[in-house]
């Protein structure tokens, strides 16, 4: 039989188990509710950000290049016993376009397309007095693939596809020193390949330069004067060389 002290102390201490426990359910409690409309307070954190690729997308831009042409002609004239002959004709100009494209960013693989336009000049001649004839590119177009891979904002990429130009060839024709300047234009089409470095800054714009590789086939011309002085040539094109710089605006999607 236990003894009523021990049994008191044992109610005692029963009660104060208990009366703890309810003080820490209690504090419990106050901290969550605490920490609930602590957070209530705080604003939510903002959602990641979500970096676009500045190579993804539509663009427009223009460019200058410097073109480069090795090449040289045959001349068949009419005339009894006149022998063909075959001058040079390579030179060097201005050109400036045009250009527009679509990027496809793949995880900093970029495919694309792009296309362009530029109005030349006189790019070559022959000041050789029997000869006195000149080469011009008036039109120059390109359809082409791109492929490149992209390095934080800069991108190194190779391109190739079509090409086009609308060449003219001119000179006097006709006895030495009453000659009539006579020129025909023709569209020849070619391909090109090429490739470049191009950095996009944060504003949208780009900067890039290139080198192109034209090829153009055989062309022949028809010159003749009025009088019916005149005579066949047939061009060839060795080959084109162009550096270009650009800017475009890229429309990042």
């Amino acid at each position: 039989m236990i003894a009523p002290e021990l049994q008191r102390n044992k109610v005692l201490g029963i009660h104060m188990i208990k009366s703890l426990l309810r003080l820490s359910l209690a504090a419990a409690a106050l901290a969550s509710v605490s920490t609930v409309a602590m957070s209530a307070d705080l604003e939510p954190p903002p959602p990641p950000e979500l970096r676009l690729s500045p190579f993804d997308g539509p663009y427009i831009g223009a460019f200058a290049s410097v073109m480069s042409m090795e090449g040289h002609y045959d001349k068949v004239p009419d005339c009894g016993g006149c022998s063909p002959v075959d001058p040079s004709m390579s030179g060097s100009g201005f050109v400036g376009g045009a250009l527009a494209g679509w990027n496809f960013d793949f995880d900093g693989f970029v495919v694309g397309i792009e296309s362009d336009w530029a109005w030349g000049g006189e790019i070559a001649d022959n000041n050789e007095p029997a000869e006195l004839t000149d080469l011009s590119f008036n039109d120059i177009a390109t359809i082409r693939a791109r492929v490149g891979s992209a390095w934080d904002n800069t991108l190194f990429y190779a391109t190739g596809g079509v090409a086009f130009a609308d060449v003219e060839f001119g000179g006097e024709v006709g006895p030495a020193g009453a000659g009539a300047n006579v020129d025909q234009s023709d569209w020849i089409t070619g391909w090109t390949i090429g490739g470049g470095i191009e950095h996009a800054f944060e504003s949208g714009l780009h900067a890039r330069l290139e080198y192109l590789y034209i090829d153009l086939p055989d062309a022949d011309f028809r010159l003749e004067d009025p009088n019916g002085f005149g005579g066949d040539i047939d061009e060839h094109f060795n080959g084109i060389h162009t550096i270009r710089a650009a800017l475009t605006y890229n429309f990042s999607l």
